[in-house]
């Protein structure tokens, strides 16, 4: 829609996920620091409450410079939602039901995105259709605002315990940074290239496999569904793996998780299936076992051992900066490389050797992450302090 209306380039579409892409490895930490210093609940709060604003704003817009101020803008406070949300969910659910918890998040992050195509699909139907459904979001993320704060406003303690709660300090942030956990679980996010999936797979379907262009919308709309049960099945896996054991329990499900996928991506991309059906299989198990080691693992663990007021910098750097920067660069060498050796093994390279190393990094972590559990747990059963949301 915004194409037809302003008449706008390839180039210029482009800019739209460049300014994403930048800001979230930019802004992300930034949004994580300020929240882990003043709040997580001011900081989302008003990051929502500025964006539904803007995006409401945009609809009114006469000229591309004026929506790419608006959009630039609205995207910075967008960014912040992911390493804040992050953080008050690991600290409203205890450690056994965070896995659930996360799963919950995304799924329901994947319902709403899929929604939001429908209504934008809907809109479309109306002349300047884009400005109503832009000041339909707008109002919505506002109306989400104000009852997210009712929500959160029993979960604020009173300002004088607020002040005796641990905030963000960089000595601590240094300190978290250098263990090797941290270490270990930035290297995860970095590695983590399955959510480069969607964005080459329908090509890869029609110019490679034969598909039809409807055939292959069809079978991308299918894999986000099983995206949506796959995060679920992978929080209450993870949940039920860490009853059994507390140390090491997430880990063998992670290590599990990253050779499966791998081997499915082998699978997958490596042989020219000419049945749909195996084709339409093979896609469908991929994109149901990809949210699994997320939920249920890394989100999980990485709250375990990370200090609350701690969290959404660390978060942010890993999952915002590392693998924000890490995506656009592997995005380009698969483009690069599939000029050279194809798509299907480009896209082969791309989605199986990470997660093999994954697999290897989790036996560092069976070393490193049992003891910085026990450590942490033995700090926080010290002196009890609640977190500042």
């Amino acid at each position: 829609m915004l194409k037809q209306e302003f008449d706008l380039s390839h180039q210029q579409l482009g800019t739209f996920a460049t300014i994403y892409l930048l800001s979230r490895a930019a802004f992300g930490p930034l949004w994580g620091m300020l929240a882990d210093r003043f709040g997580h609940k001011r900081m989302l709060i008003a990051s929502l409450a500025i964006n539904g604003v803007l995006v409401f704003s945009t609809g009114f817009v006469a000229s591309f410079d004026q929506l790419l101020i608006l959009y630039s803008l609205s995207i910075l406070c967008t960014v912040a939602a992911e390493p804040i949300t992050y953080t008050i969910a690991s600290t409203v659910f205890p450690s056994s039901d965070r896995g659930k918890a996360f799963g919950s998040m995304r799924a329901v992050r994947g319902l709403l995105g899929g929604g939001f195509i429908l209504a934008v699909g809907w809109f479309g139907s109306f002349e300047e259709g884009w400005r109503y459904a832009l000041m339909a979001f707008g109002t919505v993320k506002i109306a989400i605002t104000l009852a997210l704060g009712k929500r959160l406003r029993s979960r604020v303690e009173s300002s004088n315990r607020d002040c005796n709660e641990p905030k963000f300090e960089w000595n601590a942030f240094k300190s978290v940074t250098k263990k090797p956990v941290f270490i270990l679980f930035t290297l995860i996010h970095i590695l983590a290239t399955g959510m480069l999936m969607p964005v080459f797979m329908p090509t890869f379907l029609v110019e490679l496999r034969g598909q039809t262009l409807a055939s292959a919308s069809a079978l991308v709309g299918a894999m986000k569904i099983c995206m949506f049960f796959g995060a679920l099945l992978g929080g209450v896996l993870g949940d039920l793996l860490e009853r059994v054991s507390p140390s090491k329990g997430r880990i063998v499900l992670l290590q599990a998780y990253a050779a499966i996928f791998a081997s499915l991506n082998v699978i997958l991309f490596l042989p020219d299936w000419q049945h749909t059906s195996v084709l339409w299989t093979l896609s469908l198990l991929v994109s149901t076992v990809f949210p699994v080691g997320f939920t249920g693992c890394v989100l999980p663990m990485l709250a375990n051992v990370v200090p609350f007021h701690l969290r959404s910098a660390s978060f942010a750097i890993m999952a915002s900066l590392c693998q924000g920067l890490s995506l656009a660069g592997i995005s380009t060498a698969i483009g690069s490389l599939s000029e050279h050796r194809g798509l299907d093994n480009a896209l082969f390279l791309a989605f199986s050797i990470p997660y093999a190393i994954i697999a290897m990094v989790c036996i560092a972590l069976y070393r490193y992450y049992p003891s910085e559990l026990a450590a942490r747990t033995e700090s926080a059963n010290g002196p009890a302090v609640s977190p500042h949301i």
